[in-house]
């Protein structure tokens, strides 16, 4: 085998302790990357390991690597997606119920009832919710009773006159 001693990853390797080096081997009649260590013994630089690999090889392997990062990526993203879909309906579900509910009470049907949700923020408005309806029937009850009450009264007041 020649000497390699003048070949510029050799070089690079003996002057800054590594080297480099992308060309084209006339041995090998194809693009090629060279690399180099100082093999040091007793402070001393005693020889220089120099490793080869085809240009080509390496760019099949960094598309193989790129491909399965490609994949990767899409497989994260489609399972994120999944999530976001998850939790969007796990958040938008109670407010669905609580706008279903609140157009219930906006009709009239008071006695409606959200059901209680499993997040404590929305069990509590729909606590709140159940509760004013409660309250609005009762005071809508009391209201009719009241006018119940003053019809008789106007009632017997016309009977009262009459006579």
């Amino acid at each position: 085998m020649e000497n390699h001693a003048g070949r510029p990853e050799v070089i690079a390797a003996l002057e800054h302790g590594f080297g480099h080096s992308i060309r084209r081997s006339p041995t090998m009649n194809k693009d090629m990357i060279y690399y180099a260590l100082p093999v040091k013994t007793d402070g001393r630089t005693a020889a220089v390991v120099r490793v080869s690999m085809a240009a080509k090889d390496l760019d099949e392997l960094l598309d193989r690597i790129v491909f399965h990062v490609v994949v990767g990526g899409l497989f994260i993203a489609g399972m994120a997606a999944l999530l976001v879909w998850y939790l969007s309906k796990r958040l938008t579900r109670p407010v669905e119920e609580m706008t279903d509910g609140a157009r219930h009470f906006a009709r009239g049907d008071l006695t409606y009832r959200l059901p209680a949700p499993r997040t404590e923020e929305f069990a509590a408005l729909s606590g709140a919710m159940n509760g004013m309806a409660v309250q609005l029937h009762d005071r809508i009850q009391t209201v009719k009773a009241q006018h119940e009450e003053l019809e008789a009264v106007i009632r017997s007041m016309k009977e009262a006159v009459l006579l």
